[in-house]
């Protein structure tokens, strides 16, 4: 009652922002999940998007933060800038680096290449031998 006549006299209700909850998120928190995404490497951090423009256009809420693994170093030149799939273990609320998406993967048991964007998945099949090529 008191919220009402506060505001009465002022013809508004407060603005305020809604509160935040991936309820997704929230779900898979400590647990190994398999994802499939563009993984950019760089120096100062590693991300996996949902897809190569978000990436160009750093859209980082289409993201989630990679602890990299050593195999991952290793593997750099087959996995960086190319399609995906991570196993690991899922992480909700903790960045790594400021800036970085809140929601991650810190535990990377494997990372397979997928498709690269510069010869896709798509036009490989199309040269097997019996595919009818899409047009």
């Amino acid at each position: 009652m008191l919220f009402i006549l506060l505001f009465a006299g002022t013809g508004e209700c407060p603005k305020r922002e809604p509160d935040a909850i991936d309820c997704v998120a929230e779900k898979y928190d400590g647990k190994q999940v398999k994802v499939e995404g563009y993984l950019d490497m760089t120096r100062e951090r590693d991300l996996l998007y949902v897809h190569k423009v978000d990436s160009d256009n750093v859209l980082l809420s289409n993201s989630i933060w990679v602890h990299r693994s050593e195999r991952m170093g290793a593997d750099r030149r087959k996995i960086n800038q190319r399609y995906v799939k991570i196993v690991g273990r899922f992480k909700v609320g903790f960045s790594e680096h400021l800036g970085n998406p809140p929601n991650g993967i810190d535990y990377v048991v494997t990372v397979d290449p997928w498709s690269d964007p510069t010869n896709p998945l798509k036009e490989r099949l199309n040269t097997l031998p019996g595919v009818t090529p899409d047009r």
